[in-house]
């Protein structure tokens, strides 16, 4: 996919009133989604005031292992 769509998406997203899901950035390793995160759409989240949360699955095998991996206090507002 071209870059700028995604960028152009990823803004959409981002400036919405509330934010209640996540974005999967999937590909093959290798192929730069960590480079691309940091260097592009990060900067993207804190120039719109966002504190963006960025969490990798790389090693997880089991869905059920993502509550282990994150947990947010109850009253947190993201």
């Amino acid at each position: 996919m071209d870059k700028k769509i995604i960028i152009e998406a990823y803004k959409d997203y981002i400036q919405r009133k509330s934010i209640i899901d996540a974005i999967l950035i999937n590909g093959k390793w290798g192929s730069g989604k960590t480079y691309f995160w940091k260097n592009e759409l990060k900067k993207i989240s804190e120039e719109l005031g966002r504190n963006p949360i960025y969490i990798s699955l790389n090693g997880l095998k089991e869905a059920d292992q993502l509550d282990e991996f994150v947990s947010f206090p109850k009253n947190r507002t993201v």
